[in-house]
C-alpha cells in the first residue's frame, strides 16, 4: 500500500516573508495601504514580478503573464545602519509602498511590490556607507 504523500506547500518562496509576519503586522500594513486606495489588495505573485523586474527588466518584459501590467519604480539612498528592522517588509510596506499605492488607478484592484537593497559604492565614503534601496510595484 503506497504511503500518503506529504502535503504540497502552497506558499511560494517569494511570499514567505509576507507569510512570516504575524496577523497584526499584516492588518497594520493592509490598513495603511487601504486607507489610501480601498480597492487594492496585496498579491504575492505580483511581488514576485516586482522582484523579477528589479533583477532583470529583460526577463520581466519577456514574461507575457507580467509585462502587461503597470510598473512603478522608486529608488532611495540612505545611510546604512544597524536598524535593519526599518527596511524589512513591514517597515518598507508602511513607508515606500504607500507612495505608489496612493497613485493607483481606479480600475486597478491588485498590486505587489518587489524590494532590493545593496551597498552603493559610488556614493559611499569610508565614514558614511550608503545603501541603495529599490522598490518596484506592479499594478493589475
Amino acid at each position: 500500500r503506497p504511503r500518503p504523500r506529504p502535503p504540497v506547500q502552497t506558499t511560494t518562496p517569494y511570499c514567505e516573508e509576507w507569510t512570516r509576519l504575524n496577523e497584526t503586522d499584516r492588518k497594520a500594513i493592509r490598513a495603511g495601504i487601504n486607507s489610501a486606495a480601498p480597492n487594492l489588495y496585496y498579491n504575492c505573485y505580483l511581488e514576485h514580478g516586482g522582484d523579477l523586474y528589479l533583477k532583470s527588466k529583460k526577463e520581466f518584459e519577456e514574461d507575457p503573464s507580467l509585462n502587461k501590467y503597470r510598473v512603478e519604480e522608486y529608488t532611495e539612498y540612505h545611510v546604512m545602519d544597524n536598524n535593519r528592522e526599518l527596511w524589512n517588509l513591514t517597515g518598507f510596506a508602511q513607508y515606500a509602498m504607500k507612495y505608489w499605492v496612493k497613485r493607483a488607478k481606479s480600475d486597478e484592484a491588485e498590486f505587489g511590490c518587489g524590494y532590493s537593497s545593496k551597498f552603493a559604492a559610488k556614493y559611499s565614503t569610508p565614514d558614511t556607507p550608503i545603501e541603495e534601496t529599490r522598490l518596484a510595484c506592479i499594478f493589475k
